[in-house]
């Protein structure tokens, strides 16, 4: 799949702050609903956001290196790759078609004592990745392969940037259901 700069960077832009919107919305909303789970297989709100936290800790200091070097040349187009577009797609938000699926059990926060704080953590991550984003992508190296969690596995920036932000959507709109089902 080919997508332009401009199209890749609105869409990162777009998805993170309305998870960073959201993030802060619910951030006075009392522990008791935050910590609600809708069945005892599900997560809370804070469990979802916990875990995309953990996921935050690994992947945003990688793209903020690559992000802060500049160090691809100006492109118009950014060309996912095979293994990427699958990742990225398995991920997307439920309500984009995607499947549900199990997460590692390091990433799980499941059962865990959770206070709002998690919400302070996410959205100080997040607010740092959007400034550094408000840069522009077009001079960074999009195509330059980065690890994943999954240690033998490397991705494209651009497609690992589109796993991260759809990953954040997903448990977004999880946590949104938690609470709603309050």
């Amino acid at each position: 799949m080919k997508i332009t700069y401009q199209e890749l960077s609105e869409d990162i832009l777009t998805r993170n702050k309305f998870c960073l919107d959201f993030a802060r919305s619910i951030r006075g909303i009392s522990e008791a609903k935050l910590n609600h789970r809708p069945t005892d297989t599900s997560w809370s709100a804070l469990e979802c956001i916990e875990h995309l936290n953990r996921y935050s800790e690994f992947y945003l200091p990688i793209f903020m290196k690559e992000i802060e070097n500049k160090s691809g040349k100006s492109k118009d187009h950014f060309s996912t790759g095979w293994l990427g577009k699958k990742f990225a797609e398995s991920v997307r938000p439920l309500s984009e078609g995607a499947s549900k699926m199990p997460t590692f059990k390091s990433k799980n926060p499941m059962h865990q004592e959770l206070d709002p704080s998690v919400i302070d953590e996410f959205t100080t991550d997040l607010e740092a990745f959007l400034k550094s984003l408000s840069e522009g992508l077009d001079r960074v190296d999009l195509d330059k392969r980065v690890n994943t969690t999954l240690p033998i596995i490397k991705l494209k920036l651009g497609d690992a940037m589109r796993v991260y932000t759809f990953h954040n959507h997903r448990h977004i709109e999880q946590a949104k259901k938690a609470i709603d089902s309050y």
